[in-house]
């Protein structure tokens, strides 16, 4: 049978178009060296192309490895009384935050010369600094200052925003530090709209701390104009707006609820396939993976986030993590099934009160501060913390408005991909299951990149360990791509991944672009080659 020259054409279309919808891209991320840091517990790392150096801070200090052998050089030394908690480079300028051992002393900001590792200039900061980051043109550093209370709540200072802006020199920078002071009478219209403020102070009259007392600055992104910069408030499920040329918070976004229930079918304790998009695993004592809908709701609660601009338009990503409130005289998570005897009431309509002593959903922590709608003193639904998910949000029209959630593919990916590390914890001897009862994988971080073209966000997961790698080049419709295991080699897990550095091939000698992991529990620091793979 022979074909003409137009219909031989539309078969090869054809042809073309249905091999293309049967290729599956996947970032492929091959380990080029592993540094294990004699101090453990790395955590934040940063990069000077200048000097081909990379700078990580680890639990004594900061070790300065070289990123071609991937072999320590130095190690700058923390003062006595404070310790690392991040670091970020500007060319051949280092910034390193110290917060001190003792919460009711202020942080130090110091910069040290690439090169030769000496210190030139050091700042007073707010209240433990947790997140460093320089302006794309390098002028100015913008330091979150987490401002948590101390174990008693005795004292519990103010979360601030720092900009500091360089002179001649990093010597005379100028040091601004940028206040929530201007929400403290807006505390019950925030709280309506659902900013969390919660931490007790027995001097208020409502019991409450102040709204700049509560929000408490965990992790900064910087748009790439430096006009904006976006500060995740992880404690109070918020996002914070902040005009950098004028030094001014000017809003405060709340993230809301996500609702683990089943669309249009409330009935608990249902198996869902991957496809669904809600429901996550509650407990660790229901025979193995059980991915299920509840009547409860998630705090998205993020940690890391990344900012992006498309098509004129601002986007946000945040690694939804949770985080509860614990310290000796206030403990925010309970277990539904200790709800009663707490003291902790249910309203009659809370779609979980008839499920509380469940033996799947009774172990599972929710918020003894969250869930009271009317502001009645008892729990119109329960809450639990973070959201075992990513997600993509747009700025429009003075608000945030969600573009685009992972569900629950994290616990899916982990369970289909590598069922033994399925919701285990950072420690060797955990086991399946063990986190299901707490935050599950916990989305700690976040970095986006490009490879051909593509806009990868990569999400590290601190329990279950590893990165999940998502297309998001079309912001409401980000697509799932590959995971980088935590124990792929063979040779052990890195655990606990906490800080994600991406370093382009233009900006580093081996030419290729590379993915660079500090895994906090296992003490290990490292570097992946990534590439695009097409597979039919």
């Amino acid at each position: 049978m022979k074909f003409s020259s137009k219909a031989c054409l539309l078969l090869a279309f054809v042809f073309l178009l249905h091999k293309s919808k049967s290729q599956a891209i996947e970032v492929v991320a091959e380990l080029h060296w592993r540094y294990s840091s004699p101090s453990g517990a790395c955590e934040i790392a940063a990069y000077s192309a200048e000097t081909e150096r990379l700078f990580l801070t680890t639990g004594g200090g900061v070790d300065v490895v070289d990123l071609v052998s991937g072999q320590q050089i130095e190690n700058v030394e923390q003062p006595m009384g404070y310790h690392a908690t991040s670091v970020a480079c500007s060319k051949e300028i280092v910034a390193v935050a110290w917060a001190a051992d003792d919460k009711r002393k202020r942080g130090i900001i110091s910069f040290y010369d690439a090169l030769q590792l000496v210190e030139s200039a050091s700042h007073p900061v707010g209240y433990l600094p947790d997140m460093i980051a320089f302006t794309s043109e390098g002028s100015r550093l913008l330091v979150a200052n987490e401002g948590e209370p101390n174990d008693d709540y005795s004292f519990d200072p103010e979360g601030t925003i720092s900009i500091i802006t360089v002179g001649e020199t990093w010597v005379d920078a100028t040091v601004q530090e940028t206040q929530f002071t201007k929400f403290n009478d807006l505390k019950k219209q925030m709280i309506d709209d659902g900013v969390r403020i919660f931490g007790p102070n027995q001097e208020s009259p409502d019991g409450l701390a102040s709204v700049a007392q509560d929000l408490e600055p965990e992790y900064i992104a910087i748009d790439a104009d430096a006009k904006f910069a976006w500060i995740t408030l992880q404690e109070n499920n918020a996002i914070a707006e902040l005009d950098i040329e004028r030094a001014e918070i000017v809003r405060v976004y709340p993230l809301g609820l996500k609702d683990f229930r089943a669309r249009g079918n409330s009935r608990p304790g249902r198996l869902i396939s991957a496809t669904t998009g809600t429901g996550l695993d509650v407990s660790d004592q229901d025979g193995g993976i059980r991915i299920r809908h509840w009547p409860i709701v998630g705090m998205f609660q993020p940690d890391g986030i990344a900012t992006f601009q498309q098509g004129g338009e601002d986007f946000l990503v945040t690694a939804n993590e949770g985080d509860p409130r614990d310290y000796a005289t206030y403990t925010e998570a309970v277990q539904i099934g200790a709800l009663a005897e707490q003291g902790i009431p249910l309203d009659h309509h809370n779609p979980a009160r008839s499920l509380v002593n469940n033996p799947d959903l009774s172990q599972l922590e929710v918020s003894r501060a969250a869930g009271d709608r009317d502001g009645d003193g008892d729990l119109d639904q329960l809450a639990c913390f973070g959201t075992r998910s990513f997600s993509i949000w747009k700025r429009h029209a003075g608000e945030l408005i969600q573009a685009f959630d992972s569900g629950n593919e994290f616990e899916q990916i982990i369970a289909r991909e590598a069922p033994h590390l399925f919701n285990v914890d950072s420690k060797p001897s955990s086991k399946t299951d063990d986190r299901s009862t707490t935050r599950g994988p916990e989305p700690e971080n976040v970095v986006l990149f490009t490879l051909d073209r593509r806009r990868i966000a990569a999400i590290g997961l601190e329990r279950t360990g590893g990165v999940m790698f998502y297309d998001i080049s079309n912001p409401m419709e980000a697509k799932f791509l590959s995971l980088l295991r935590p124990d792929a080699d063979q040779e052990l897990r890195d655990r606990a991944p906490e800080g994600l550095l991406f370093i382009a091939s233009d900006q580093n000698p081996h030419r290729k672009p590379l993915l660079v992991v500090c895994n906090e529990a296992s003490g290990t620091m490292t570097a992946h080659v990534l590439s695009l793979n097409q597979t039919d």
